[in-house]
């Protein structure tokens, strides 16, 4: 059943329709209706909003920006713009209503992936295999296009509905386009999963990303461990 009577997910929408991503100046009010609140967070609050044109469910993250913030948001929006792949979030449109700017994207309801595991506690080997395979899948999308995603972690692995074993990768804040003969220096992200390069400061490329792919491989077989003693 859908979350709200009469609509449906984008998930459910054909694939290979996605439409070129353009950044709006009106308010999104006009093309989409705008419900509850779904999650907050440090820099803004996300709506659970339902497309006039299509019937489907989007989440809207309202960010308020400065100008120097506007500079980061609209890097990973500009990232965002070039992937399209099952296991990436997708963005669908932009509105940037000065002071905040509002990012659509795919509904995704299915919560954190390791949030299930721990409540779940019976995640087996094939299991883990799934979402390991997903999780390289939609990063080799990336590295395909020369993009390094720069935080994989746990809370960025979201599972795509309740029950699903599909899931998502979320969160191109710190994402980056490498270019050739250029290096990219950032020391950011989350201490327990990110590469020696960051951390040093040293320059950062794509095998930076399979570090993390390590550390939640290890995290997700250490489980499995966990449950096979019990």
């Amino acid at each position: 059943m859908s979350l709200i009577e009469g609509s449906h997910s984008a998930e459910d929408a054909s694939q290979g329709t996605r439409k070129e991503v353009t950044v709006k100046t009106g308010d999104l009010r006009d093309d989409y209706h705008l419900k509850d609140e779904v999650g907050r967070g440090r820099f803004g609050v996300v709506h659970k909003v339902i497309c006039k044109e299509d019937n489907c469910i989007y989440a809207a993250k309202f960010i308020k920006v400065t100008q120097a913030k506007r500079i980061d948001v609209f890097r990973e929006i500009e990232i965002m713009k070039k992937l399209d792949h099952d296991n990436l979030i997708k963005l669908t449109d932009v509105y940037d209503m000065q002071t905040r700017i509002v990012v659509i994207m795919e509904f995704i309801s299915g919560g954190e992936l390791f949030e299930r595991v721990v409540e779940e506690d019976s995640l087996t080997e094939s299991e883990a295999a799934i979402y390991m395979r997903q999780i390289l899948d939609g990063l080799q999308h990336m590295h395909g296009k020369n993009i390094v995603h720069l935080d994989l972690k746990p809370e960025n692995v979201i599972c795509v509905q309740p029950g699903s074993t599909n899931i998502k990768l979320i969160d191109f804040g710190l994402a980056r386009q490498l270019e050739h003969g250029k290096e990219i220096k950032i020391a950011c992200g989350t201490p327990e999963f990110v590469a020696p390069e960051v951390l040093n400061y040293d320059p950062v490329t794509l095998a930076s990303d399979m570090w993390s792919v390590g550390v939640i491989a290890y995290i997700l077989f250490r489980h499995i461990s966990k449950c096979y003693c019990m």
